[in-house]
């Protein structure tokens, strides 16, 4: 069985696009190959790293007023520390890492006049894209999706849209199931936003390039990213 944890980073916009942080949107999707042993790992790297963590987390985002870790803010950490941590998580290969980029500059504004179906349709092309290259086998599949931009009423139209998409139409995969978590009850989905938040990251910094050429070189991690709109 294959299974995905999904986060996001970035913005769905046409607006203020040109030499912007809203020229990107990315999607990280981390297919968990060992979840117990990644979920072990991961709460070994927390509490390698607690003194370093407490120090980034200057509005009290990761660790609530008893000082107790709640969950890893990506976008609160230096640089430094996200290579750290991702290189920790990624040694032993308990998961792969697939990349969906948007380019929001060449995005027709009416594709995000409803943002939750223009990502259905970003996370159907990519999947596709990746299961039509080989690299995600056709089984059944549980989708897990950060929950906090998700209105209740669109939460099955993914599940539905993905069936349809990778099911009926094209054998891409089995049965789906999509589930929805808070991010600090899901350890996978906070690698999810680890991982996608150094993309988007590197699209708008040099401080990432020789980090992303690493995990590009192993490609156990780094599998392949899905780039839209896609050209040949």
């Amino acid at each position: 069985m294959n299974l995905f944890s999904i986060d996001e980073s970035g913005s769905m916009t046409t607006v203020h696009c040109k030499n912007g942080k809203n020229g990107y949107f990315v999607i990280a999707i981390v297919q968990v190959l060992n979840n117990e042993a990644l979920k072990k790992r991961f709460k070994r790297v927390i509490s390698k790293n607690l003194d370093l963590l407490r120090e980034c987390d200057l509005h009290n985002k990761m660790f609530d007023a008893s000082g107790k870790f709640i969950e890893l803010k990506s976008n609160l950490l230096s640089p430094n520390l996200k290579k750290k941590i991702a290189l920790y998580l990624s040694e032993p290969n308990y998961f792969k890492v697939f990349y969906i980029v948007v380019n929001n500059n060449l995005i027709e504004p009416k594709l995000y006049k409803n943002t939750a179906l223009a990502f259905n349709y970003f996370l159907g092309l990519g999947i596709k894209f990746f299961c039509d290259g080989g690299s995600i086998p056709i089984e059944d599949t549980i989708f897990h999706i950060d929950e906090r931009n998700t209105k209740t009423e669109t939460k099955k139209s993914l599940e539905e849209y993905l069936t349809i998409k990778l099911n009926i139409e094209s054998d891409s995969l089995k049965d789906i199931d999509v589930e929805y978590f808070q991010s600090h009850m899901n350890k996978n989905i906070q690698i999810a936003d680890l991982f996608s938040n150094i993309m988007f990251s590197s699209i708008h910094s040099d401080k990432y390039d020789d980090f992303i050429q690493l995990l590009k070189s192993q490609n156990s991690i780094y599998n392949t990213e899905f780039k839209f709109p896609y050209k040949k």
